[in-house]
């Protein structure tokens, strides 16, 4: 039967080109792809060499089995041979064979198909099987990887949006798992001289103490654990040599500023391409983190007072005119409050400017510390504060006052092991809209309730129009 097909099988299809009769069985037994020769009635009449290693097991049963059996599908091969019988051809349709592989994987193949004919009509058909799985995965492994690569840019930009370093740990909290979802994995951003746990997800539970023994912090490089590697494993994740894992650091300007740690069952080991896109994903985030960071920073300086810490004139002028328009709008007052160290200048030329320094520190925290929440407390100049209360009746506001002067007050300052006494603080109130229309107004009339405050002794509280 062999020999009369391969007589009259001219073959197009399948990469083995067009064959003289007499090599023609030769080719049809070694050709590189599956070669079934199948009646119009389901019966397997021939088959190669490649097709025998496909269907090992199915082969132990006789050649005139059922060709459709060999197929997940039956009836999707039935159909393309009633189409065959019909005399049409069947060119690279998709089916899986019904074999797994080792991995536990069916066998993805593309099918051609076409009749043969004789003197009586068309008599089987002729299939060539070609296995796709190298194929199909290797294009599934392209699309997972196109895919990380619009997840990263995704991630990439919602970082730059954050407004804050904190905002951006929280949508790190939420991509990251995404980002590596075959991965169990932890952040880890130093804070000073510590590194804290920003996000985790899967089994990981590091202490932040432990990763000070981590080889990728020491290094400043990757660290990576596979199975028959002879890398040591990191402390933090030492276990029993039950995993593969990834330790990558963050680094910016040549400073570690964090750790990406993933981990991953030990049979499932890291590919070349995965660590590499781990890296590339550890100094995207490092170098938004870091921009972030700068951005704060910036703008830390350009509202903050820099000896004091506490908010600058800038700030001041902004938040006052910003709080006079939302009580005009809502119909609510609005305190501000202008602050004085008394005798500030005589305590300069006593001690010296070091620890006038330090006094105007301790005043700005101390008034910081005594505010509400909703309070803003700016260091207007020199040795003067300016207090804003949104919302604060002129009863709340002098009450607040009085206990910012005791409060202030009852502290004696010391600086470089010297007693420099106790400070005192003069106040001025002025409340909006009663003594001002507009915020430059108000804040107006709180120096001018100051300056009576200090003529009338200092170390005390006055507000505007009751002299």
């Amino acid at each position: 039967m062999a020999r009369r097909i391969a007589d009259d099988l001219t073959l197009t299809s399948g990469g083995l080109g067009v064959l003289a009769p007499e090599h023609l069985l030769d080719a049809l037994i070694n050709a590189p792809v599956a070669v079934l020769i199948v009646d119009f009635d389901d019966r397997i009449l021939w088959r190669n060499n490649v097709a025998s290693e496909l269907w090992a097991s199915h082969f132990e049963a006789r050649l005139d089995s059922r060709a459709s059996h060999l197929f997940s599908d039956p009836q999707h091969f039935g159909r393309l041979l009633s189409k065959v019988a019909s005399g049409k051809s069947i060119e690279n349709e998709s089916a899986l064979i019904d074999r797994p592989y080792p991995n536990g994987g069916l066998v993805d193949v593309l099918i051609t198909m076409n009749g043969c004919l004789d003197e009586g009509g068309l008599t089987y058909a002729r299939c060539f099987i070609r296995d796709v799985t190298k194929s199909m995965k290797q294009v599934s492994e392209t699309e997972a990887r196109l895919t990380q690569l619009v997840a990263l840019e995704h991630l990439s930009r919602t970082l730059q949006s954050s407004k804050s370093t904190e905002a951006a740990y929280e949508v790190l909290g939420e991509e990251l798992p995404k980002l590596f979802a075959h991965s169990s994995g932890a952040l880890f951003m130093r804070r000073e001289s510590r590194f804290e746990q920003i996000c985790h997800w899967g089994v990981l539970t590091e202490k932040e103490s432990e990763l000070r023994d981590c080889w990728a912090l020491q290094r400043a490089r990757i660290h990576t654990v596979q199975p028959g590697s002879l890398g040591l494993a990191c402390r933090h994740c030492a276990s029993g040599g039950a995993w593969a894992s990834l330790c990558i650091p963050l680094v910016y300007e040549g400073n570690v500023v964090g750790l990406l740690h993933l981990r991953r069952e030990y049979t499932n080991t890291y590919q070349a391409h995965q660590i590499q896109f781990s890296e590339a994903a550890v100094e995207q985030i490092a170098l938004v983190l870091s921009n972030i960071s700068l951005r704060e920073s910036l703008i830390h300086q350009s509202i903050r007072d820099s000896l004091t810490g506490i908010y600058n004139r800038r700030y001041m002028i902004e938040v006052l005119e910003r709080e006079a328009y939302r009580c005009r709008r809502h119909g609510n007052p609005m305190g501000v409050m202008m602050v004085d160290i008394d005798h500030f200048k005589t305590f300069n030329d006593l001690y010296g400017h070091a620890a006038g320094d330090a006094v105007l520190r301790h005043v700005g925290q101390r008034l910081e510390a005594s505010i509400r929440a909703e309070d803003t407390v700016c260091r207007y100049g020199g040795e003067e504060f300016t207090i804003v209360m949104p919302g604060a009746r002129l009863e709340k506001v002098t009450a607040r006052a009085e206990t910012l002067r005791q409060a202030v007050g009852e502290t004696a300052m010391e600086y470089n092991g010297r007693q420099l006494g106790s400070i005192s603080i003069s106040i001025g109130v002025a409340i909006f809209p009663d003594h001002g229309e507009s915020s430059e107004e108000v804040l107006r009339r709180a120096d001018i309730a100051l300056l009576h405050a200090k003529a009338s002794g200092r170390n005390r509280t006055e507000t505007f129009g009751t002299r």
